[in-house]
């Protein structure tokens, strides 16, 4: 399957509800040939019956991401890539010192090292298209509470993280967008 000639975007984290559903249904509703992934495919049915394609991803996971950036360059043919949605996410909303350290693990793994792992593996259809990298993050990182302490720390990490990725490409011929939603 080729994609048509318009302007592409790929949205981590787009299960119903969340703002990765709504900027998959936003972008394809302006003309943007979209891909929309998730964990469960099962979850977005409502992107796939849109005509959105949707992909499995688990950001945290290695093998998942090489099996959904295969999928996308097949698709791409050749294309570039304009725009990287980093959207997807773990939140714990309790006291720090509840969480054990496989949570922790986890959540770092998925807010941060997913975000550089899906730049780093998207990087070159990026450069090719000018593109441009999303990042959804969190307020919570500038009003931390007690309760969402954990996620205070690795959701706003994912500007700096990001930065560093953009930073150090060579030439630098892609731009970088941090978006803080509010609670």
């Amino acid at each position: 399957m080729a994609i048509p000639p318009q302007k592409t975007a790929l949205v981590t984290g787009c299960t119903p509800g969340g703002i990765g559903n709504a900027l998959a249904r936003e972008l394809h509703s302006r003309g943007l040939f979209v891909f929309a992934t998730a964990r469960t495919l099962e979850k977005i049915t409502d992107l796939k019956e849109l005509g959105i394609e949707c992909l499995h991803l688990i950001v945290d996971d290695t093998e998942s991401v090489k099996a959904c950036h295969e999928k996308a360059v097949q698709i791409l043919n050749g294309r570039g890539l304009d725009f990287l949605i980093n959207n997807a996410g773990k939140t714990i909303v309790r006291p720090a010192i509840e969480i054990n350290m496989s949570e922790a693990q986890s959540l770092f793994a998925t807010n941060i090292l997913g975000i550089m792992h899906l730049t780093q593996t998207f990087s070159p259809h990026l450069l090719l298209a000018k593109g441009t990298i999303v990042n959804i993050g969190s307020v919570a990182g500038h009003t931390p509470s007690p309760s969402t302490a954990s996620t205070a720390r690795p959701k706003p990490r994912c500007t700096p993280t990001a930065r560093v990725c953009v930073s150090n490409s060579r030439p630098l011929v892609y731009t970088l967008c941090m978006c803080k939603p509010a609670m």
